[in-house]
């Protein structure tokens, strides 16, 4: 039976100390105010608010340093810092899912100078439609030149007079839209050259 009554008293030692509450250390905080008066407490002196205090452990040795609480200037400079890190991470984020999307898309040159071509098409395919309206619309100039030639020094026809002014402001509005539709084709290659010089460093970024 001793056996028994030794497990036992085993067994209430272990349970009492598993029971037993965690005994607090004590801490001291120390710092030195505006004045240069020393204080130690075993909570944060109210003298020091407004600086860092030193926690030490028992044997007066430094253990840690409590902060100082913040100003509301400095929650907001805070803030703002962490709103600014915040935005460019979001900004690094879109920035990486943009140049995937992009190398989809653009595997290689040949994909973009393909996607160029197709995004200048509709551009030059009005320019050469309004040159090829131009030059019928000299070639109609041209008959009512000849035909005004026959009025030389009289009063021309209300019909011709109307005739040489629509033909003379149809040129003008094809000119003025060549000259946009040239501009087009100029805003399209600039983006797309930016586009490429962009494209050629992910391509070798892609190869190391």
């Amino acid at each position: 039976m001793k056996p028994l009554i030794i497990v036992a008293a085993f067994a209430v030692v272990g349970s009492a100390q598993a029971q037993a509450p965690a005994v607090h250390t004590p801490k001291i905080y120390s710092c030195v105010d505006k004045q240069g008066h020393h204080y130690k407490s075993d909570k944060l002196n109210p003298e020091c608010l407004d600086r860092d205090q030193q926690e030490l452990n028992l044997d007066a040795s430094p253990n840690r340093v409590v902060p100082r609480p913040k100003t509301e200037d400095e929650k907001s400079e805070d803030e703002m810092k962490r709103q600014q890190v915040e935005r460019e991470r979001k900004e690094k984020a879109a920035g990486q899912r943009k140049d995937s999307n992009l190398l989809s898309r653009f595997p290689d040159k040949a994909a973009h100078d393909a996607a160029r071509r197709k995004a200048l098409d509709d551009a030059q395919t009005a320019i050469r439609n309004s040159k090829q309206r131009q030059a019928m619309l000299l070639v109609e100039k041209k008959k009512l030149a000849d035909e005004a030639e026959f009025y030389v020094g009289k009063s021309q026809p209300a019909a011709l007079k109307r005739a040489i002014e629509a033909n003379d402001g149809a040129r003008d509005g094809l000119a003025a839209s060549i000259a946009n539709q040239q501009q087009e084709i100029e805003r399209i290659n600039k983006l797309f050259d930016a586009e490429l010089e962009h494209l050629k460093k992910l391509w070798l970024d892609q190869r190391k």
